[in-house]
């Protein structure tokens, strides 16, 4: 099972969340509070930069989980259609290198 940040972190690289950064302000509190009592949206980078630990938050984080596998779902399905144009292509251009290799052999 995955945790959290990696499933956050995946629905980022499909497009379905975005990465926000904290403000100045929030990230001082942040820096206050320690990252043992930090909010349940708020995610941070474990290797600081300076003495200065990087935190953002993800917007869209608070949609439904259905919705979210609706999205995935849509996600999943364009793919698919990229994959079978790339299919149609690949098949079209070798059966077309196939005709012209038997007209070339046969001249």
């Amino acid at each position: 099972m995955i945790d959290k940040m990696e499933y956050y972190t995946n629905l980022e690289s499909l497009g379905i969340l975005k990465r926000v950064d904290c403000s100045k302000d929030e990230v001082d509190a942040f820096n206050k509070i320690g990252i043992a009592n930090l909010p349940r949206d708020v995610f941070y980078s474990n290797s600081e930069y300076m003495g200065v630990r990087y935190y953002w938050r993800y917007s869209g984080a608070d949609l439904p989980e259905d919705k979210i596998q609706a999205m995935v779902l849509v996600q999943t399905a364009l793919n698919i259609k990229t994959i079978k144009k790339c299919v149609i292509f690949f098949t079209v251009l070798a059966v077309a290198s196939l005709i012209l290799s038997a007209i070339v052999a046969f001249m």
